[in-house]
């Protein structure tokens, strides 16, 4: 298991970090998934274990220990030798797992006592300082084969001498902090030093704590001793963190928690969870120490006859868990190969790579809006291994289910919603190896071809090997791609591709075939591959000469023609590698044999090995046995090797044209002839890579072609032609260059469908539509390998096409669309190469900067009422992000008929960016109609870093009637260039469009457009819309009625009327170049409207070495609270909010109690009032929060029930010696919106968190409040949420 470890280690490693001492570098956000090395240091698990008296409790477990049987010296009867042996077992089952081996550190930590240094030494100088807390019984050893047999030797030595008075668990967990930070004696409870234990690169990488606590008698306590674990955590806040006493981060982590189920008192004598939580929680950056955080696991083993009377002792063990980030667990006292088991569940979730590479901007989205339903969608992707731009990517439905504690959780399709495991791996943040999404099968339906031994039997890996479920940690196994390869496993021919008709996607036409038939799409692409940069030249090299050196002992009698001699090489001889079948030799003067073993006829070569070859010499005289020194010896050979830079051949061709254009000499090429002239025929393909196969010249053709020869073939027959290419996109493996091979690579059957069927999901979230009746749910999304995708959503439903000739199964495509834009992106795909450029590229490289398709966010709109302009009606809006400069609006009223209804390009907009801003569809102006409100796109002048030069595009807003594209209003910087056609009329779309040319818009706009309605009547009162500059702008859609705010509202306003404000500006030049590449949030009050906004340029994710001011890595990033006063209708006059009108929240500060202007002041003992925001008389417009040195805010806010959530990535540093996991470090923010406290936690495994999602869901028959990927741990994490639900933030619209 856990083969995908070593392959995105490989990947990760394989890069540097990137340095920049000037100029310029071009950059987007995936490149955080290859910019940084990752640490080679192992994770630490430290085994922490509850030695009091329960040990000895009595326990007939039956263990012994799997290497020798042995019985455990701690006994066969009592607890803690069922303990002992188990952990002995889970330890040497490392052994047996080859990926696992050195990529782990375990120490063990008992109870200390007096002597206990002296009767159990741990081979240090440690000692045990004040007999008390916890006693490092064995140190951190990394389990090597070696390390593991050490670690079992000492731990089988743990007799009943280890058992200790009482319980001290607070004190050793307190211990544990110290020993696996490697702090000094005052950090430590029992005063021990462990800085020798400090290890360079141990800042990055958290530790795992694993508390083994005993319940297995009715006096079981979870108390802490007598060292004061408390006064250890007060000091650590104060001294180590500079929390000072009373501040609300030294009270969050200093008051005592309350947990529902344990009341034993004195509450002061149960610190276990409080340091759970700090070591997991607290902010490590604060710190000046070497720490880390850590993550705390808990097993509770007890006995069931006494499981009532230590009920309150289960309860605190579990919440030392849930504090902590880890898992709780719970195993009966006599249950030693489920303790076992729990041990490796926990070593393989610390040793697990998150090979889930979730989306930047990960779609995880509910099949219902209001209420969802519990159905909860995920896209993914993979990065390829080996650079090129074919991306593995799934999307994969899960559920929420509800824990023994009552919290919910995800889960997956194995779990029931009560009583629910959570698939979230703490330590990595993805999900578990052995999650299994829903449809994912090992025994489809309705496909008798299906591999019994499974798809990936050739390329095995992750729990399920060679089969697709369990699916949880590996992109391409399971969910919507399994289901592709199920339907068209061994053809094709069935799957719904479609494309734009010759005439266009324009006026609801409808759709025709992607298929070799479809004489339109095979003329376009037939132009496409002519006039493809893809080089035909191939390059011939064949055999091998060299000079050797050795012993010949040649036959001297029996049939002269027969006889053979056998060539021994001398040691530090050059040596071949010959094949029998293929190849000769040539030997040359000085050699046994070189009369007879020429170029035109070279010898038979009967055998060959690492020391010696035997060829069929012939006579060679009655020289029995003789020596040589620096022979010619040649390999001569009839299969040649061919290099072609993307061949994308699966078969052998002919080379055609080859010339001879090197150095002709023996010594460079012999039997020329063979391999050059007009046409040479070749047999026997096979693939080496993307650039490199090998081909067979047939029997009797042999020839030795050294790179000096330089023979090149001007042209040959390829594969890449129009009909591979369209059956490639199709589903067809053809390309011979699969990263991962299918189950009839082997040549075992005929299966052609390929692995890498579906393309990486990146920045696409996926629109789940519920249609309701016999259809049920249906999900839309693009994909990066050119496909838009319908898909059948539902759990268990197929849905039929109004005819019931084609039938879907759950999780099965629709249909799939190709829009002609992207069509000549497909020879790079299907070659996968060139390779992606990414910033540390070489400039020599031909890689170039991805590719990508419609990677923006999908919008859709559904009318379920029966009257209206779009009554019964049911639209998509498509947008493209990197992928292009358009925008597509398709009807999918019958979801098994799509008809595209028009799209918007530079042809109709020339301002028109990459659209990166998601088209958002609302009601406006009292009019029925529905309209989309996007920013006008992305510049490419962004993705310099720093920025050097002027936007060019994307430099404005735009409202578009939704029905049949026209712009209604838009203000760009430009509008002259816009053709008239564009724009709607009175007669069609009920308006009069627009352009506002405005010269102060001078920035791109690709961050989605704020909508609200302010007065709850379903049209959309005002937009805020933030430019890449960090301006914000207000737009008021309604202005003619500020009289009366809102109350009688005009029934319809001419678009002319609407009126653009510039409401802010935060950006500037320098370090002071923030970016805005979100949309603010907006909550409104009764007095005025509260604006928050997070900056940072995510598209320049890691660290830069440039001093150069504005460089994406220097610019100081914020979080900002802006107070819009202007409630009413319109904000025309308003004077832009600047950094000099707001308050530095960065450090709370206090109200000035002697100064009743609302000046805020250092807070201190007379001024210890937090400011807050309440609308009390103040001076300032609102707040800013600094980032630390080179964060950046990464995802929109949520603002829920005054709270701003919200996520930053601080790029790894390559300092030498440190650890990096390559993806940086990320953090959850959680602001209160009225006085900028901050509550700041880490999500695991770093990245790029998506925005927070929040909402009501119907769970076992209640509805509950949920918050995912807001709280920091995971981003599949959810916890309890309340959200407001003001119609604010959409991305449907729901006509009912």
């Amino acid at each position: 298991m856990h083969a995908i470890n070593h392959t995105m280690r490989t990947l990760i490693s394989a890069v540097t970090f990137l340095f920049v001492s000037g100029g310029i570098a071009i950059a987007e956000d995936i490149d955080l998934f290859v910019g940084n090395s990752p640490s080679s240091e192992a994770q630490t698990v430290l085994l922490a274990w509850h030695t009091s008296g329960n040990v000895n409790a009595n326990a007939v477990h039956g263990c012994v220990y799997s290497d020798n049987a042995g019985i455990p010296a701690l006994g066969a009867t009592t607890v803690g030798g069922m303990e002992q042996c188990a952990m002995v077992n889970a330890v040497l089952s490392l052994k047996d797992d080859i990926d696992d081996l050195g990529g782990l550190k375990v120490g063990l930590m008992v109870f200390n006592k007096n002597r206990i240094d002296t009767n159990y030494p741990n081979g240090t100088s440690l000692g045990n300082g004040n007999n008390g807390c916890g006693y490092l019984i064995i140190p951190p050893t990394l389990l090597t084969s070696a390390g593991i047999d050490a670690f079992v030797a000492k731990l089988k030595a743990i007799d009943s001498g280890v058992t200790a008075n009482a319980s001290e668990m607070g004190d050793m967990i307190s211990e544990s902090w110290a020993a696996l930070n490697g702090l000094g004696a005052s950090a430590s409870c029992s005063g021990v030093n462990y800085s020798s234990l400090a290890t360079a690169g141990g800042l990055c990488k958290d530790s795992v704590l694993v508390y083994i606590g005993n319940a297995t008698a009715a006096n079981a306590s979870v108390k802490d001793g007598n060292n004061n674990p408390s006064g250890v955590l007060f000091n650590q806040l104060t001294s180590a963190f500079g929390y000072a006493n009373g501040t609300a981060e030294y009270n969050n982590y200093a008051t005592i928690r309350n947990i529902s189920g344990f009341n034993k008192n004195p509450a002061n004598d149960f610190w276990g969870d409080e340091w759970a939580y700090f070591m997991h929680k607290v902010d490590v950056d604060d710190s000046a120490q070497a720490d880390r955080n850590v993550t705390t696991y808990s097993i509770a083993v007890y006995d069931p006859a006494v499981e009532s009377q230590v009920a309150e002792e289960l309860v605190f063990l579990g919440a030392i868990a849930d504090v902590g980030g880890g898992k709780a667990y719970q195993v009966r006292s006599t249950e030693h190969a489920d303790l076992a088991a729990i041990f490796r569940e926990i070593f393989n979730e610390v040793l697990d790579v998150n090979s889930v590479f979730s989306s930047a901007t990960l779609p995880v989205s509910a099949n219902t809006q209001g209420t969802f339903e519990n159905q909860i969608y995920i896209a993914m992707f993979r990065p390829n291994p080996s650079g090129g731009p074919r991306w593995l990517g799934n999307v994969k439905q899960f559920q929420f289910g509800v824990d023994l504690n009552g919290g919910i959780v995800l889960t997956d399709a194995t779990n029931p919603t009560t009583n629910s495991q959570s698939i979230v791996n703490p330590v990595t943040g993805g999900l578990v190896d052995g999650a299994q999404s829903f449809w994912t099968t090992n025994s489809p339906t309705n496909q008798a071809q299906w591999p019994l031994t499974g798809f990936w039997k050739n390329s095995p890996e992750g729990d399920g090997f060679a089969f697709d479920a369990p699916d949880g940690d590996l992109v391409q196994k399971g969910g919507v791609a399994q289901m592709l390869r199920v339907d068209f496993l061994a053809n094709q021919d069935a799957r719904r591709v479609y494309t734009c008709p010759s005439s266009g996607c324009v006026a609801n036409a409808a759709l025709t075939e992607f298929k070799t038939s479809n004489s339109d799409l095979v003329s376009t692409l037939d132009s496409i591959i002519s006039s493809t940069s893809s080089s035909a030249t191939s390059t011939i090299t064949a055999g091998k000469r060299a000079q050797i050196s050795g012993t010949a002992v040649c036959e001297t009698r029996g049939n002269a023609g027969n006889r053979t001699c056998a060539y021994t090489y001398a040691a530090g001889s050059p040596t071949f590698s010959f094949s029998t079948s293929e190849d000769r030799v040539v030997l040359g003067a000085g050699i046994a044999g070189s009369s007879n073993c020429t170029s035109s006829s070279p010898c038979l070569v009967e055998s060959s090995s690492a020391t010696q070859f035997v060829v069929k010499t012939g006579s060679t005289g009655n020289t029995a046995n003789s020596t040589f020194t620096n022979a010619t010896v040649t390999r001569v050979s009839s299969r040649i090797n061919v290099g072609r830079i993307a061949h994308g051949l699966t078969s052998a061709q002919a080379l055609q044209s080859c010339t001879l254009n090197g150095t002709n000499s023996s010594a460079t090429v012999l039997n020329a002839s063979l391999i050059t002239g007009a046409s040479v025929s070749t047999s026997g393909f096979a693939n080496v890579d993307a650039n490199n196969y090998t081909v067979s010249l047939g029997a009797g053709a042999y020839v030795y072609a050294s790179s000096a020869a330089n023979v090149q073939c001007s042209a040959s027959t390829s594969s890449l032609n129009t009909a591979s290419i369209i059956n490639w996109v199709r589903g067809e493996d053809n390309a011979a260059n699969e990263q991962m091979a299918g189950p009839c690579s082997d040549g075992s059957c005929s299966l052609n469908v390929r692995g890498s069927i579906h393309g990486d999901v990146l920045h696409s979230r996926p629109a789940v539509v519920n249609y309701g009746g016999s259809i049920g749910v249906v999900v839309y999304y693009g994909a990066n390998d050119g496909l838009y995708r319908a898909i059948n959503g539902n759990r268990s439903a197929n849905i039929s096409n109004s005819g019931n000739t084609v039938t879907v199964r759950p999780g099965g495509e629709l249909w799939s669309f190709v829009a002609p834009e992207f069509l000549d992106q497909f020879p790079r795909q299907f070659n996968d190469d060139p390779a992606i450029r990414f910033p540390n590229t070489p400039a020599s490289s031909n890689a170039e900067l991805r590719d990508y398709f419609f990677d923006g966010t999908t919008t859709f709109f559904q009318d379920s009422r029966t009257t209206g302009a779009t009554a019964g009606d049911k639209y998509l809006y498509l947008s493209a992000r990197r992928g292009g400069r358009l925008l597509y609006a398709m009807n999918v009223t019958d979801p098994m008929a799509p008809t595209v209804m028009w799209k918007l390009t530079t042809t109709q907009l020339p301002e028109l960016g990459f659209t990166w801003s998601q088209p958002k569809v609302t009601k406006i102006g009292g009019r029925g109609r529905p309209v989309l409100i996007f920013g006008a796109g992305n510049a490419p002048e962004q993705d310099a870093d720093p920025v050097a030069a002027a936007d060019t595009m994307g430099r404005g807003i735009v409202i578009l009637d939704g029905i049949t594209g026209k712009i209604i209003w838009a203000a760009l910087n430009n509008c002259a260039a816009v053709p008239a056609a564009s724009f709607s009329t009175s007669g069609t779309e009920g308006v009069v469009g627009v352009c506002v040319t405005n010269s102060a818009l001078t920035s791109a706009f690709p961050a989605d457009i704020t909508l609200l309605d302010r007065d709850g009547d379903g049209f959309t009162d005002r937009l805020y819309a933030a430019d890449v500059a960090s301006n914000i702008w207000r737009v008021d859609l309604d202005p003619s009625d500020s009289t009366n705010i809102y109350v009688n509202p005009v029934p319809t306003t001419p678009a002319s009327e609407i009126i653009l404000t510039k409401f802010a500006t935060l950006g500037g030049s320098g370090n002071n170049a923030r970016k805005m590449l979100y949309p603010p949030d907006v909550v409104p009050t009764e007095g005025f409207d509260l604006v928050v906004a997070s900056t940072g340029d995510r598209e320049h994710p890691l660290f830069n070495g440039s001093a150069t001011a504005g460089t994406a890595h220097n610019v100081q990033n914020r979080f900002y609270m802006l107070i819009d006063p202007n409630e009413g209708a319109s904000a025309a006059g308003f004077t832009a909010i600047v950094d000099s009108d707001l308050l530095n929240q960065t450090t709370l500060t206090c109200f000035n109690s002697s100064d009743l202007t609302g000046n805020s002041v250092s807070c201190d003992s007379s001024n210890d009032k937090t400011y807050v925001f309440d609308g009390s008389t103040s001076p300032y417009l609102g707040y800013y929060l600094n980032y630390s040195a080179s964060e950046k805010g990464v995802n929109a806010p949520l603002t829920e029930t005054g709270t701003v959530y919200f996520a930053t990535n601080k790029p790894d540093s390559p300092t030498p010696g440190t650890c990096s996991n390559g993806l940086g470090r990320a953090f959850a923010y959680k602001v209160d919106i009225l006085s900028g406290e901050v509550v700041k936690s880490e999500f695991a495994g770093g990245g790029l968190p998506p925005t927070a999602i929040s909402g009501l869901v119907l769970l076992n028959g209640d509805i509950r409040y949920f918050l995912l990927g807001g709280d920091g741990d995971s981003i599949f994490k959810p916890s309890e949420g309340k959200p407001i639900t003001s119609g604010r933030k959409r991305m449907f619209w729901y006509y009912k």
